[in-house]
């Protein structure tokens, strides 16, 4: 179970494809330490950067704070990153910037690189009834 916010918020829900990526944190912090980081302040670097205003149509993260079944697996995951994009070529565009090289740096201080890893989804909304998307209140 997570605690989803949207920090860019989805202008049309029909966001054909997705990068997924699952962070797990530096051994010297804690669950709670890393969220509130990655929240009030890596949430807002990666708002910032010019790269994500031109290629990312939303922009998520998932807190998981639990689980009611025995999951030694999943409890290992702290964050999980959504992003959604018009087609796999803004993905790849987006990997490539300069704006991206400086949000993994940034993401490397309190996220451990070598423990975390993502990939790309393909979305298909089958029911599109959604009121327009809001940023969460953080």
């Amino acid at each position: 179970m997570a605690r989803e916010y949207i920090i860019v918020p989805s202008a049309r829900h029909r966001d054909p494809v997705s990068l997924v990526k699952i962070h797990r944190r530096r051994p010297n912090l804690s669950r709670d330490a890393f969220q509130e980081r990655w929240l009030k302040e890596h949430a807002d670097l990666v708002a910032g950067k010019a790269a994500t205003a031109e290629y990312v149509r939303r922009y998520a993260q998932l807190h998981p704070f639990g689980s009611t079944q025995e999951d030694p697996e999943g409890s290992k995951i702290d964050g999980i990153t959504v992003l959604a994009f018009a087609s796999l070529n803004d993905v790849e565009d987006y990997l490539v910037t300069a704006d991206y090289a400086a949000i993994e740096a940034a993401e490397a201080e309190f996220a451990d690189p070598a423990a975390s890893e993502f990939w790309t989804a393909v979305n298909y909304s089958v029911i599109n009834r959604l009121a327009p998307e809001l940023a969460t209140e953080r």
